[in-house]
């Protein structure tokens, strides 16, 4: 059994979420109304997954959780470069190496219990591995249409998991408008679109509020591409406020690139939609969406919560990158987006969590050649 009702942003018109779809007649994307009502006692003595926030997720006991022990990541203090302490969410340390499990978890959780046996998903890198994980251990076939430019290590992990990788040339909307040819044919498991996958992201709320005694963090920040972390973190922390298991809403900071910034652009410049750019090369690929297709949803919920949407260069994300290196913490560039916004920012007074949403071992490439020593005799 699946909870909620799924609601089409275009035309208004609902979809029965215990069948199979994944947007409406008109062409419109979904929206999952859903609101839960937890209470802390709902989650004791449950596993340490994100499993054990199954009263707060929209299935049943009947769905069997498609599950390789996401969740449950530390959440480390520590002193940046520049001085001022933060908490570390380290959610890269999730089975794929990235908190797009949490999301892949709970939609191909619903997806094998309705029979789904084959998808199609596009991807820079992180999703592509965790849709083809769960596929794997869900014994569904799985096709993760690629940009050629994606990292070779995420490319290589997306193979090892057994999904067929087709690499489309061009920017990343290429990689979009062709998975979408091939959902003609085939259920398009899109983790930029399907509301199940932004359920099993708001985990992180869950978890950081549990891990602080039952508060809310003053500030959360984390890097934004195509939303699946922000609304996620957003619907958690809505849904913990509504159900009064926390009093204030923390204030979200969200981070782009200066190369690719169109919901940067978009919320400084007032817009209701991400503004149109032309993408440069950048360090931080995982959020290279340059038309992010929830783009006028996640401006509409960034402003209902007072959150806010920045942009950092080049060089801040790479200095970043390699200093949290120096201190121990392995992250992949688009990880370090985050990191390099609150240096900028500096130390604000109150707690703030950085969210770390990769490993740097994604990037062995360009991490071994940057720092590498050749010594010969």
């Amino acid at each position: 059994m699946v909870k909620g009702r799924l609601i089409c942003r275009r035309c208004g018109g609902e979809l029965d979420p215990a069948a199979p779809g994944w947007r409406c007649e008109c062409g419109g994307h979904l929206d999952l109304a859903f609101s839960p009502r937890p209470r802390r006692e709902d989650f004791k003595g449950v596993s340490g997954t994100l499993w054990r926030y199954l009263p707060a997720l929209p299935l049943s006991d009947e769905v069997e959780p498609v599950t390789l022990g996401e969740g449950g990541t530390p959440l480390v203090a520590m002193t940046a470069p520049g001085g001022a302490r933060c908490l570390v969410k380290m959610d890269h340390l999730q089975p794929t190496g990235s908190f797009k499990d949490r999301g892949a978890s709970v939609m191909i959780s619903r997806l094998k219990h309705l029979g789904i046996r084959e998808v199609v998903e596009d991807s820079s890198g992180n999703a592509g591995a965790a849709v083809a994980a769960y596929c794997a251990r869900a014994a569904m076939k799985c096709t993760i249409y690629v940009p050629a430019s994606a990292p070779r290590a995420k490319l290589a992990q997306i193979s090892a998991y057994g999904a067929q990788v087709v690499k489309v040339e061009g920017p990343r909307e290429a990689a979009a408008e062709a998975v979408l040819r091939a959902a003609d044919n085939v259920y398009y498991a899109g983790h930029c679109v399907d509301p199940f996958f932004i359920q099993g992201t708001k985990t992180l709320a869950y978890e950081l509020v549990e891990q602080l005694g039952w508060r809310a963090p003053r500030t959360v920040a984390g890097p934004l591409g195509n939303g699946t972390l922000i609304l996620g973190l957003i619907q958690g922390f809505t849904e913990l406020l509504q159900a009064g298991l926390i009093r204030d809403m923390p204030r979200i900071l969200a981070f782009q690139s200066h190369a690719c910034n169109p919901l940067a652009r978009a919320y400084q410049e007032g817009k209701p939609n991400s503004v149109k750019v032309e993408p440069t090369a950048s360090l931080a690929d995982g959020i290279a969406a340059a038309a992010p297709l929830l783009g006028r949803r996640i401006l509409e919920e960034v402003r209902r919560v007072g959150a806010k949407i920045l942009d950092v260069g080049e060089d801040a994300i790479r200095n970043a990158w390699r200093r949290w290196a120096a201190l121990g913490l392995s992250v992949e560039p688009t990880a370090a987006v985050a990191l390099a916004g609150m240096e900028e920012i500096g130390e604000e007074p109150g707690e703030t969590v950085v969210v770390v949403t990769g490993h740097g071992l994604k990037h062995l490439d360009q991490s071994v050649s940057s720092s590498t020593v050749d010594v010969r005799r």
